[in-house]
């Protein structure tokens, strides 16, 4: 507690600082530009309520280019106003960005069915990281912004007021003196007209980020992180063919709850064993996915794209498929860049065999259960996202297009 009020009282000592214009200040990490070179995404909450989780999940799907308008501020907004909000209960409720952001891209921005599904995006790797005050951490959240779209910081008032959230978007690196961060602030703009605002950062020796001294003497604790970064994308065709995710939701009580979305043009045609046409949990580790019998000699490809809480936490996980009581290993696994997310493809042959559905079998019931971002229980993954599609064999095109060839050939000899 000494040591916390020590460096509390150097960071009061230092408001001052907050009085400089922060146009007149060359950070180590500038405020960036949208995705279009247009203008950066600042979303201010409506007053009296506690949806800046939401407005701060806008300004990053905005300026990463995700939603409908002419440019980046404009897209922001429709995210806000016309597609968060409305589903969250109008922003009423307490929630975090992650979650609204996972929610958007899984029913918008990944869904075939949308007007906002664009498969060229590489922004597509939500990663949460739970305790940024720790040594090095706001240094790493600067890092990430050079790859990254922005970052949504969950901050706790030590005063006692409600948590809030703002987005980090530019900064000046910890060891430098008088460090300071920049932030678009969505209870509103403190200075009017200026979107960019500045707040003194305060570390332990160590360089733990301790707290930010912001808006007039009010001292926040960043307690987590959501960033948005590229990531792994399955391939449009399998999307748009049959393509099911697996997320966290909010009730309109605030509490969250697993769901399902399905899309492609073969969404409600493809059956399991039971005559389901969606995913149907058999048990903890193994959910079946309905999928196309196909006659010999067709391929079945399997694309299953996971997304872990933590880069930290992600592991090579042994998911297999269970195709006709076989269980066969992944063809290959790519991860993401900055890791946290994995795509795991299987490449199902004859000789593999295809019936009316697959059975992913999962090594834990972390899968199934989700994390759960307001307990922080249920184990690393996030959510997942599964597609198929049947393709003929390259031998059998191959025939079918000589076929093609022939009869066109007949059809001018007439």
């Amino acid at each position: 507690m000494k040591s916390t009020r020590f460096w509390n009282g150097i960071g009061f000592l230092m408001m001052a600082l907050l009085l400089l214009p922060v146009c007149a200040v060359a950070y180590d990490v500038p405020v960036k530009v949208s995705q279009d070179g247009t203008a950066v995404p600042d979303v201010d909450k409506p007053v009296a309520d506690n949806s800046c989780w939401l407005a701060t999940a806008a300004n990053v799907l905005g300026a990463a280019d995700w939603g409908t308008g002419a440019n980046a501020q404009a897209k922001a907004d429709n995210i806000y106003t016309n597609q968060l909000m409305p589903h969250f209960s109008n922003g009423v409720l307490p929630g975090w960005s992650s979650l609204a952001i996972n929610w958007w891209l899984m029913n918008y921005g990944f869904n075939p069915a949308s007007a906002d599904y664009n498969p060229t995006i590489d922004y597509t790797n939500v990663t949460y990281i739970a305790g940024v005050a720790r040594p090095g951490t706001y240094d790493f959240l600067l890092r990430e912004l050079k790859a990254c779209q922005y970052i949504n910081v969950g901050l706790q008032p030590l005063t006692g007021e409600v948590g809030h959230e703002m987005t980090l978007v530019g900064g000046d690196w910890a060891a430098t003196p008088g460090s300071q961060s920049v932030w678009h602030d969505n209870n509103g703009d403190f200075v009017a007209g200026t979107d960019d605002e500045a707040a003194i950062n305060i570390f332990t020796p160590e360089g733990a980020w301790t707290s930010i001294l912001h808006r007039n003497n009010i001292m926040y604790t960043p307690e987590d992180a959501t960033l948005l970064c590229p990531g792994l994308r399955k391939p449009d065709a399998a999307v748009k063919n049959f393509d099911v995710a697996y997320f966290k939701d909010m009730a309109a009580n605030g509490s969250l709850v697993n769901g399902w979305r399905g899309a492609g043009a073969n969404w409600g045609n493809y059956h399991g064993s039971s005559g389901d046409t969606y995913p149907v949990w058999l048990n903890d580790l193994e959910v079946e996915i309905p999928n196309l019998q196909m006659p010999e000699p067709w391929y079945k490809e399997v694309y299953l794209l996971v997304d872990y809480i933590d880069r930290d936490d992600a592991n090579l996980a042994n998911i297999q498929l269970n195709v006709g009581g076989q269980l066969i290993l992944p063809d290959r696994v790519d991860w993401a860049d900055d890791g946290g997310q994995a795509l795991f493809v299987w490449i199902l042959d004859e000789l593999e065999g295809q019936p009316a559905s697959e059975i992913l079998v999962f090594p834990d019931p972390s899968y199934r259960r989700l994390f759960n971002i307001s307990t922080g229980q249920g184990g690393p993954v996030k959510d997942w996202n599964v597609a198929t599609i049947c393709v003929p064999e390259p031998a059998t095109l191959s025939l079918l297009m000589v076929g093609v060839v022939v009869l066109l050939c007949l059809r001018r000899k007439a």
